[in-house]
């Protein structure tokens, strides 16, 4: 009789101790969010300035070469407001997941190049290999997913400067999986979990890599999926998102 009380009684300091690791993380949960807001609001107010701006001289009968680059900038910058704008949307862990009803079905090597364009003044296209399923048609948030690849690509190009940077995409049991490699320095196992924290303190490539990766993070999830960086086989780092495609009538939940 006493075993099963006390059985009992240790049963109740385990739960105690998973509600207090709960609100815990409830806690901490609620400080990234405010995190989110406080970025997007800092943020908010120098973009549409800035987009004003370009707005205003785009169409203006500037040389050629300045008009192109005022219309390139105007991508961009109405690019990053889309992503701001997600974290800004009322949640409760990162960006609201996506009713299906706001998905649309569009070509997957079209967001690519899109993030490629947006990225360009930090990627050169040259360097970048793309390889994708042939016609694919990706079932998605398009703003989502090329604020995430704009930071994949920007964090290979910045941590390899020189070499090329390989993007490859392959489905597999319903999932879309997209890769971007460089080849920078390598990390060490305790870097790559710190990649995903919405602040780092780290040096370096490190450093470089965990730029936005917060945010790519939360944004896969939204969409149903996950993100994760290793290393690569022969030196650098692979950066990972996970997409499912999902039939129609279904949420990304």
């Amino acid at each position: 009789m006493r075993s099963m009380v006390d059985l009992l009684e240790a049963q109740a300091q385990e739960i105690k101790a998973l509600q207090r690791a709960v609100r815990d993380l409830e806690g901490r949960l609620e400080v990234l969010c405010q995190l989110d807001a406080m970025v997007a609001a800092q943020l908010r107010d120098p973009l549409d300035a800035i987009e004003y701006t370009l707005d205003a001289l785009f169409g203006r009968g500037l040389h050629p070469e300045l008009e192109q680059a005022v219309e390139q900038a105007l991508v961009q910058v109405r690019t990053l407001a889309a992503v701001v704008s997600e974290l800004d949307a009322p949640q409760k862990i990162g960006p609201a997941p996506v009713e299906r009803s706001r998905l649309v079905t569009v070509p997957l090597d079209g967001l690519v190049e899109q993030a490629l364009s947006v990225a360009s003044q930090t990627v050169d296209r040259e360097r970048v290999e793309v390889e994708l399923p042939a016609g694919f048609m990706i079932t998605t948030a398009p703003r989502r997913l090329v604020g995430i690849l704009v930071t994949l690509f920007e964090n290979a190009a910045v941590c390899d400067q020189a070499g090329p940077i390989e993007c490859r995409g392959d489905i597999e049991d319903g999932w879309l999986r997209i890769q971007v490699a460089d080849r920078g320095p390598a990390l060490v196992d305790g870097d790559i979990e710190s990649l995903f924290e919405p602040q780092s303190e780290e040096d370096g490539c490190v450093s470089n890599r965990s730029a936005g990766m917060y945010l790519v993070r939360m944004l896969a999830r939204s969409l149903g999926g996950e993100a994760a960086v290793e290393n690569r086989p022969g030196g650098g780092a692979v950066s990972c998102v996970r997409l499912p495609q999902r039939r129609d009538g279904e949420c990304v939940r």
